[in-house]
């Protein structure tokens, strides 16, 4: 799932892959789970890499910078007087030739400030098996006065081919973020709500306000102040008031949204179709975008589907937070307890896309619906590099052809194949671990990408859902699952 916010986030060197990396580094936030937006802070960086690298376009007619083999240096300059605050610089490279199995220095990106040099160094495996092909890290500068200009350098090593694709500077500070995530909860456990030091955050409680300054002072929110932000702490139970059933916590600034779920109770194993046939969990997720009132055709496509056209199969359906660990959660929880014997994820992207490869990597430049930011962390620390769906893939494209033909109301799409589960977002994150679930048990499974539309008429509506009901049947048809007994 490519997230698309309002705010430019890529500065320079506009890439249109996926923000990727294989190492996370410190961002300055208080909390590991609460990373939220960056903001740019810096102009055209790209300019850095024109003396000394090749200016060319990408598949998207976007600019690239290569430099040629050879050590030396890439590129290089000032980008002048930085605001005097924590930074974070973020530098994407892909190799065009390098030997992934060395451990000498292969790109060195140094910033100095008033003499006071940070330097971040990948080597040659950096790129290898895992990075798939690419490398976005992020590292903090600390700017204290904002009085100096600031000089950056990116070096490459011996016989190193590269492409520049990224240059960025962000502020680096958490604007607003929710924690600990989408879960079940009981009453006692805690909320927290981050917020810079110069915002005030409205929340609301299922649309009702909650003031969390008047909780303050009536002793049912903690707050600290954590570096240059406020920390609010409460429980369920104190926001939920006399609601009890499950929550939806919208938090807004002048300038950043984010939203969590507080379930009550787990999913319920409720599967709706052929009673005598297979099992299969269908999931799909909330609005992409925070705050965004669009839906999201992943759910349009699932709840329009109607179960009583389906034979040999019975679905479940679950619909799933934009968040980076609580929607492969909640997969895996319901995997669990609800035993499908196949399951397939839906999200939205480029096209309409059979997803083959999930990669164990959690990243982006993007922040999640809840506020949380991911920088090259490992969905699970012991997990294979990739996992391969195991939906019969070719017979999907083979029916889905004609079914996008006799559907009009959804327009052109591209039907396709894709091996990058559409970036390092959500959508890799639920495909890795319904995959790596799966797996244990022989059970079948996977992910597929339909197309981003904000177009819901009735007849798009209901061409969604005849397509879905195509996807699912061809999966049922096709899978070689073992089916749970019923009951």
């Amino acid at each position: 799932m490519r997230p698309s916010l309002g705010l430019p986030l890529v500065l320079a060197l506009a890439a249109c892959a996926p923000a990727t990396s294989t190492s996370g580094s410190d961002d300055g936030a208080s909390n590991g789970a609460l990373h939220t937006q960056r903001l740019p802070v810096a102009g055209d960086l790209g300019a850095l890499c024109r003396p000394n690298g090749k200016e060319i376009k990408n598949a998207y007619d976007q600019p690239s910078y290569y430099a040629s083999n050879g050590a030396g240096v890439m590129c290089s300059g000032s980008v002048g007087k930085l605001p005097a605050q924590s930074l974070l610089f973020n530098v994407g490279a892909v190799p065009t030739g390098i030997d992934t199995s060395s451990d000498d220095m292969a790109v060195r990106v140094t910033v100095s400030i008033n003499n006071v040099v940070t330097t971040k160094t990948w080597t040659g495996r950096s790129f290898g098996p895992g990075s798939n092909g690419m490398r976005v890290d992020l590292f903090q500068v600390v700017n204290p006065d904002g009085q100096h200009d600031a000089t950056v350098w990116i070096e490459v090593g011996q016989n190193v081919g590269l492409t520049i694709q990224q240059i960025n500077i962000y502020d680096s500070h958490s604007h607003l973020a929710m924690g600990p995530g989408s879960k079940v909860y009981s009453d006692n456990e805690p909320i927290t709500v981050e917020v810079s030091s110069d915002r005030t955050a409205t929340l609301l409680v299922n649309g009702t306000p909650f003031d969390l300054e008047a909780g303050v002072a009536s002793g049912s929110v903690a707050k600290a102040a954590v570096g240059a932000r406020n920390v609010y702490t409460t429980t369920v139970a104190a926001i939920a008031g006399t609601q009890t059933g499950d929550l939806t916590l919208d938090a807004t600034t002048t300038d950043g949204v984010a939203k969590m779920h507080v379930y009550r109770a787990h999913a319920a194993c409720v599967y709706q179709g052929d009673p005598a046939g297979k099992k299969m969990l269908v999931t799909s997720f909330d609005p992409v975008l925070v705050g965004d009132p669009h839906q999201n055709v992943s759910s349009v496509a699932a709840t329009q589907l109607d179960p009583s056209t389906l034979t040999g199969v019975q679905v479940m359906r679950l619909t799933l937070p934009v968040e980076f660990d609580s929607a492969g959660d909640l997969v895996v929880d319901a995997m669990r307890r609800c035993q499908p014997d196949i399951v397939v994820g839906f999200g939205e992207g480029m096209g309409l896309a059979l997803e083959q490869t999930a990669y164990d990597l959690a990243d982006s430049t993007n922040m999640d619906s809840r506020g949380a930011f991911q920088s090259g962390s490992p969905i699970l620390a012991a997990g294979p590099e990739s996992v391969a769906s195991s939906l019969p893939l070719d017979a999907l494209f083979t029916a889905l052809g004609p079914a996008l033909a006799a559907e009009p109301a959804v327009g052109t799409v591209d039907l396709h194949m894709s091996t990058d589960a559409d970036g390092f977002y959500v959508c890799n994150n639920v495909f890795y671990r319904t995959v790596s679930e799966a797996a244990a048990t022989g059970k079948t499974a996977g992910f597929i990408h339909l197309p981003a539309t904000m177009k819901f008429d009735d007849a798009s509506t209901a061409a969604w859902g005849e397509l879905m009901r195509v996807i699912v049947q061809t999966i049922a048809d096709n899978a070689t699952a073992s089916t749970t007994t019923n009951g």
